[in-house]
């Protein structure tokens, strides 16, 4: 099993950001992931077994934010044709609930409202799933910084027969004051896809 998802020195980049602001999110971005991995990019292997320390951080920080949490978020997306994509971007506000299992998964369970479209939907995202290949870049008691790779249906094709597609998220938690940040970056077979950049009230 390799040692790291990311290269020595990519964490070394990282682990020095202060937020995911500074990752480029472009239409068609490919993943650092990719460019560095290639073909082996495609390749899901088993998630590590979480540490004494790491189950002690993950616990400390669902211990030390609200379980119901309410806030902003701005989601960016592309569409349109591959050589020609589109970039939109909604400001949502959002309301949820935080919660642990004895597994150590930790899950947000939201809801979105866009004002503009004055429409909702709701949108579960998981964090250290053992079922899910998860990369711990960066984990201590106020945050964390992961990545995780997971194969999902993609469209049929003309034949009727449905192809999978590489889903590769990177996600960035972290807790100051009364606020509450989340971060997340969607790529799709190796390019961007979406992102979500969310402030919670604690």
């Amino acid at each position: 099993m390799k040692q790291a998802f990311y290269p020595k020195y990519i964490f070394v980049f990282i682990l020095s950001l202060t937020s995911f602001s500074a990752f480029p999110a472009v239409c068609n971005e490919e993943s650092i992931n990719f460019k560095t991995q290639g073909d082996k990019y495609f390749e899901i292997e088993k998630s590590k077994k979480l540490t004494k320390d790491e189950i002690y951080s993950i616990n400390k920080i669902h211990s030390s934010i609200n379980k119901r949490i309410k806030g902003t978020a701005k989601y960016k997306e592309c569409y349109g044709s591959i050589s020609k994509p589109k970039e939109k971007i909604s400001k949502l506000k959002t309301t949820g609930k935080i919660s642990l299992n004895s597994d150590n998964k930790l899950a947000f369970e939201l809801t979105y409202f866009n004002k503009e479209k004055k429409k909702s939907y709701n949108k579960r995202f998981t964090f250290f799933d053992k079922k899910t290949y998860t990369q711990i870049m960066d984990l201590s008691d106020t945050g964390f910084i992961i990545a995780t790779k997971s194969r999902i249906p993609g469209q049929k094709t003309v034949k009727g027969s449905r192809i999978t597609v590489i889903v590769e998220e990177i996600s960035e938690l972290s807790f100051s004051g009364k606020n509450l940040y989340l971060n997340i970056v969607r790529y799709i077979n190796g390019s961007f896809a979406d992102e979500y950049k969310m402030t919670f009230n604690m």
